[in-house]
């Protein structure tokens, strides 16, 4: 199963309302922990392994580059497609965008009010 199609039903699951009884109680997957986790941690940490060993082979590791590009994409896609069948997601479009449009102002807000002392001590003459 792909990490994406793992995404998929999660956010799924999570859009759903718990079943009665289990709200607020430890169910049996949070007791287990998350060894899908360890298992990407582990799949990462031998691909570094295996590209220090192939970093000579500039022809495989092109491929490999042009691969994780569509893959990335791929992902990328099935992500979409996970969140546009969200019902409650789409439902929410116009407050999600809004919400985002508040939080880039305000971090536009917030980087110009922080760097204008810098720019009035170091670099008012020279700009």
């Amino acid at each position: 199963m792909s990490c994406s199609t793992l995404f998929a039903a999660r956010l799924s699951r999570l859009s759903r309302s718990s079943p009665e009884g289990t709200r607020g109680r430890i169910t049996d997957h949070q007791e287990r922990g998350n060894p899908i986790m360890l298992q990407i941690l582990s799949i990462f940490g031998l691909s570094i392994i295996v590209g220090v060993m192939l970093r000579h082979r500039h022809r495989f590791l092109t491929w490999c580059s042009r691969a994780a590009d569509w893959a990335v994409c791929l992902m990328l896609f099935l992500l979409g497609l996970g969140l546009g069948a969200s019902d409650r997601l789409v439902g929410n479009l116009a407050t999600l965008g809004w919400l985002g449009l508040a939080f880039c102002l305000a971090s536009v807000a917030g980087s110009l009010l922080l760097i204008w002392p810098v720019y009035v001590r170091w670099f008012r003459g020279r700009l």
